[in-house]
């Protein structure tokens, strides 16, 4: 029978809380000893001005007790918490943007280790001074077998865990594994991939660094722009290199600031497509300083927001078969838009307060393709169709059975 781990919280809602649960085994025993910790924060009152990991809160970590139970104090009630357990023989896990009313009890549960314990991968994670950092997680991200990638780490490496006060970590894994991936976050630090290889088989040793930092004031016709999303994201997201999308709203005198990035890499700055937006960021491509450091953009302007539309015709009038998909795609931006079509020949879909920007075009039409676009656009390899959007703009695609 499978084991299961329990995680109760019961969170006191003041603007002081403490959170404080108990992690039990499926027969009700406590686990003493598992490793609790704060990752990641999202207000739920109010506006996000930082990063989810740069809340003061982020990092917070306690051990359960002999009875399994533990408690964290100092945080907001009025903000959820993604919170990282880890315990000796158990899948590592995550729980979620976690608010829990006062009157209510919450379980999490996980699974006993799911890979087989045949090799341990083990390391070691270092602040910038040299010094353990307790409490960073570390999640095993792409999994290599026989030197082919497997992707995810279900059932041959141990997802998640958390450094202990030394600063030390240890996953397990089946025999096959011959490569990981680890993505290790910690507090006030960038976050850092590393590989672990079985043929080296050494202990890993990882120093974060506290990475860039880049601040900027959003305007729109001279006025600051308060409570609007902005979205970062590393401009070069190919295989193999890190990917930390980040989002968050400019404050009240319309400043936005990003920390704790990894250095050195350019980045795209854009606001969130949003309905009713006042203004619009259209993607701006900025490059981060080095650790440590602050690249100050001074007043970004955005713009007047314009509206692009999108008209789907079906040439032979038939109607559109069930499953049919829009993706509206913006040019090295993360964001991307995903519309449902219903059955009618004809269609129009509008996206309003979007920026002057490229934007591409994708449909996945079971059985149809396009016949031809007004105004004429050639698709790229990956089928999509570029759409520059220069003020209002739409495009028209006509679709046809395929043979």
């Amino acid at each position: 029978m499978t084991k299961l781990i329990v995680l109760l919280i019961a969170v006191v809602l003041n603007q002081n809380a403490t959170l404080r649960g108990v992690v039990l085994d499926s027969d009700d025993r406590p686990v003493e000893n598992a490793r609790v910790v704060i990752a990641n924060v999202k207000p739920q009152q109010e506006l996000a001005t930082r990063g989810p990991r740069d809340y003061p809160e982020c990092g917070r970590h306690v051990l359960t007790g002999s009875d399994g139970s533990f408690s964290l104090d100092g945080v907001a009630a009025n903000r959820a918490y993604q919170l990282a357990v880890a315990a000796e023989g158990f899948d590592g896990e995550l729980l979620k943007d976690f608010v829990a009313p006062s009157d209510k009890v919450v379980a999490l549960r996980l699974t006993k280790l799911s890979a087989k314990p045949e090799q341990r991968l083990r390391g070691q994670v270092l602040n910038t001074e040299g010094r353990p950092v307790a409490g960073a997680v570390v999640t095993a991200r792409e999994v290599h077998q026989a030197g082919r990638m497997t992707g995810r780490a279900a059932g041959l490496v141990c997802p998640l865990t958390v450094t202990d006060q030394d600063g030390r970590f240890e996953l397990q894994a089946d025999r096959s594994v011959t490569a990981v991936t680890l993505r290790i976050q910690g507090v006030e630090a960038a976050v850092q991939d590393v590989e672990w290889s079985a043929l080296e088989g050494n202990d890993l040793l990882v120093k974060l660094e506290r990475g860039a930092s880049i601040r900027g004031r959003l305007i729109h016709e001279g006025r600051p722009q308060p409570g609007l999303r902005i979205e970062l994201v590393q401009e070069d997201r190919t295989l193999g290199n890190v990917v930390t999308p980040i989002e968050l709203h400019t404050d009240a005198e319309g400043v936005f600031q990003f920390d704790h990035i990894p250095a050195d890499l350019q980045y795209a700055i854009y606001s969130a497509i949003h309905p009713g937006a006042p203004c619009a960021l259209p993607v701006h491509l900025v490059d981060a300083p080095g650790n440590g450091k602050r690249a100050e953009l001074g007043d970004v302007t955005a713009e007047t927001p314009s509206t692009l539309t999108i008209k789907l015709i079906n040439g032979d009038e038939a109607r559109f078969p069930e499953n049919s998909i829009l993706f509206v795609g913006r040019d090295k931006a993360w964001q991307a838009v995903r519309m449902t079509l219903n059955a009618d020949p004809e269609q129009v879909f509008e996206i309003s307060d979007v920026g002057r920007e490229q934007f591409q075009v994708f449909l996945r039409v079971p059985g149809f393709k396009v016949l031809r676009t007004v105004p004429q656009q050639s698709a790229d390899i990956n089928r999509r169709y570029p759409v520059l959007v220069d003020g209002d703009t739409q495009i028209t695609l006509v679709l046809t059975r395929e043979n």
